[in-house]
């Protein structure tokens, strides 16, 4: 494992080197989630997957198999996860297993709009903990925010089917804040995808055991 000095400089390196374009991509997440809370929902779907399946290429490539600043073994299993994470998000734009949704009413309705609120504050935690713009930890260019939101469109969705995503979203989710981001690199931000993820587990468990109770 990386000390912390070393992995805090290899995400200042790379806020550095995509420069503007985590805040050009975390405009376009806001811009999308706002259409799929007013707009035409199939459309809201088309445009957030195909956001998305970028989105995690991008991670899985610039991220981590481009980034010398990882071991070559971290570097390569975790590209070839988001990269995983893209291929199968990219593939429900044809087989439609998954229909994100702004809940219609009740406690789904307040959970996405209080979850989304504090998908929009999570990369300011940084600046309220006193780091330098460079350690922000931004949604949509890096993976555990970017996990985060993406777990947040599967609870509560109207349609969530694509249980192997979901798995690989959790594998990233739920082990890692705990073991290794939080009590290692004081990454407490990452307790926002944790919780997600824990909630998430819960929902997939509840689909396997509904689904088979039906059959």
């Amino acid at each position: 494992m990386l000390p912390k000095n070393e992995w805090w400089e290899i995400i200042a390196n790379y806020n550095q080197s995509i420069f503007p374009l985590q805040w050009i991509v975390l405009l376009i997440l806001v811009g999308v989630t706002l259409y799929l809370m007013v707009g035409e929902q199939k459309k809201a779907n088309i445009i957030i997957k195909s956001s998305l399946c970028l989105i995690n290429a991008f991670i899985g490539v610039k991220f981590f198999l481009l980034n010398e600043g990882f071991p070559l073994p971290l570097r390569t299993s975790q590209g070839i996860l988001f990269l995983a994470i893209s291929l199968f998000i990219g593939l429900d734009l044809k087989y439609k297993k998954l229909n994100f949704q702004f809940p219609k009413s009740g406690f789904k309705r307040m959970f996405f709009i209080f979850g989304m609120i504090v998908m929009m504050i999570y990369p300011f935690v940084g600046g309220i903990l006193g780091k330098d713009m460079n350690y922000w930890i931004v949604l949509g260019t890096l993976p555990c925010p970017t996990t985060a939101y993406t777990l947040l469109l599967f609870i509560t969705a109207k349609k969530r089917e694509n249980k192997i995503l979901f798995l690989l979203l959790l594998i990233w989710a739920v082990p890692f804040p705990p073991l290794v981001q939080i009590p290692k690199y004081q990454v407490y931000e990452d307790g926002i995808m944790f919780v997600l993820g824990l909630i998430g587990l819960g929902y997939l468990i509840k689909d396997i055991f509904y689904k088979k109770s039906i059959e």
